[in-house]
């Protein structure tokens, strides 16, 4: 036996027995303690939580090290020091009141934020279990520690969010609701939603889609509940609506999928466009109106028109001067012109332009008749021009003044050439500026090189220029082969006309 062990030994026999027995005793004691602190030691380190214990005086006299990085420090940093020495001074009193409770025998679990040894504020959960002896009195506590920094930062984010979404959903002027994926319930709906339906709350909250009857047809129920469950949303779905005072309207539904509280609804948004759609309707009606009397206006214009042609039609049966016969030939064939661009606008879809194409067509197959041109090809190349009235009436009568000099003057003299055959030729076409250009041709004999056009004796060539000016064109001849007239029109006109 060592010396230290036999005096131990001798002080224990010469001990009265009481105290031998107290002393033994606390012996027991800090070797259970230091047995449960090793146990608890272990246990807590297996968790991979932060651990400590504190005294009666709240002094950490143990602390894991998974703790020590919480707060910081190295090791034995934190062993002799108080809680309250790393708690947030905001948090101060929270600290306060939990050892107190402590104290008083209660377990705790609450957040509080620590500044760390290196300036860094987190926020820490702590779960603390008081310790008692024997007789009852606080010996200290066991606490674990966990940081949640991230996870209230998650939170507060999420807290946000769910406010920000619940702010946007109450005040949006346009009725929403929230509604479950698989039963159509109504979870929440709106303020909006309420005014334009005319239910209250408790009537609309918990029921079905289908049992409210807000949907007139079952069937738009059920494409708006399998488009959204297969493709996750729908936009601007029209339907009929039914409000509670039994009302019909006309809605825009527009829905997906939302996760809310970890469950997967459908968010709404009903977009209530009756009046929108009965003032389309309005516009629709009066526009339809306005197209019958704009087609009615051309309609009787051509009529007009065509009085007029046959008064001078009528006149000039009973005329004998040749050349006074010839000015109301002419006279007719321009009245004409202008009664056909009326006619092709009472006979169009669209008032606002002339096919000017197949104008061009008519009039020049008219004018072959009128002056006898049944042996001239015309070629007529303008397929998809479309000519606004304030274009198509000038343009019209500058080619009648054109291809009736062609058939009248163009082909007085013979041409044995072989092959040859007459032509007069029409065709517009698109510059590289986006210029329209009208070309009026033919392949006779040509006008003199010495005619200028714009003082010309003839009221036809004089009308011509001055159409062309009315018009902001520029004329161009070409006498190299027969005659070539090029009018270019500004693109500037294209608001009025196309190709």
């Amino acid at each position: 036996m060592s010396l230290h062990s036999s005096i131990r030994a001798a002080m224990l026999f010469f001990l009265p027995r009481r105290t031998a027995d107290a002393m033994s005793a606390r012996r027991n004691h800090r070797q259970s303690l230091r047995e449960w602190q090793e146990l608890f030691k272990t246990f807590i380190e297996g968790q991979g939580a932060g651990a400590g214990m504190v005294d009666e005086r709240e002094q950490f006299i143990y602390v894991n090290e998974t703790a020590e990085t919480m707060f910081g420090v190295g090791p034995g940093g934190l062993v002799g020091h108080n809680l309250s020495e790393f708690t947030n001074s905001d948090d101060f009193e929270i600290v306060v009141n939990q050892t107190s409770m402590r104290r008083q025998g209660e377990k705790g679990s609450y957040d509080y934020s620590i500044v760390r040894a290196d300036g860094v504020r987190r926020i820490i959960r702590v779960f603390a279990t008081p310790r008692t002896n024997e007789k009852g009195k606080y010996t200290g506590a066991f606490g674990v520690f966990t940081d949640v920094t991230e996870q209230r930062k998650a939170e507060d984010e999420l807290r946000e969010s769910e406010e920000k979404f619940a702010k946007i959903f109450s005040a949006n002027p346009e009725p929403v609701i929230l509604v479950s994926l698989n039963k159509g319930i109504l979870l929440e709906v709106n303020e909006s939603f309420l005014q334009a339906t005319g239910y209250t709350r408790d009537e609309v909250m918990r029921q079905s889609m289908h049992a409210l009857g807000l949907l007139c047809n079952k069937r738009d129920l059920v494409i708006l509940r399998d488009t959204i469950r297969s493709e996750g949303s729908i936009r601007n779905y029209e339907c009929w609506f039914k409000k509670k005072s039994g009302i019909l309207g006309i809605a825009l539904i527009s829905s997906e999928i939302v996760t809310v509280g970890g469950a997967d609804m459908i968010l709404s948004v009903v977009k209530d466009i009756t009046e929108r759609r009965r003032s389309e309707d309005r516009v629709r009606n009066s526009l339809h109106e306005k197209e019958v009397m704009l087609k009615e206006i051309h309609h009787r214009v051509k009529n007009n028109l065509q009085v007029i042609s046959s008064l001078l039609h009528l006149q000039s049966i009973s005329v004998t001067d040749v050349r006074m016969l010839e000015f109301l030939k002419e006279s007719q064939s321009r009245v004409k012109s202008m009664a056909m661009i009326h006619e092709k606008l009472y006979q169009s879809q669209d008032l606002a332009h002339v096919d000017f194409g197949d104008y061009l067509k008519s009039l020049a197959s008219s004018l072959l008749r009128t002056y006898g041109g049944g042996d001239i090809a015309l070629d007529v190349q303008a397929t998809g021009a479309y000519f606004s009235i304030d274009n198509a009436i000038p343009c019209g009568l500058i080619v009648n003044e054109l291809v009736s000099n062609s058939i009248k003057y163009a082909f007085v003299a013979p041409n044995v050439a072989v092959g040859y055959k007459k032509c007069i030729t029409v065709k517009i076409e698109n510059t590289s500026v986006g210029d329209l250009l009208l070309i009026v041709g033919d392949n006779g004999v040509g006008i003199p090189e010495e005619l200028d056009i714009e003082s010309s004796p003839t009221l036809g060539l004089r009308l011509v220029w001055i159409l062309t000016k009315q018009i902001n064109g520029t004329l161009a001849i070409d006498r190299r082969s027969g005659t070539l007239f090029s009018i270019r029109i500004p693109h500037l006109d294209d608001r009025k006309s196309r190709l």
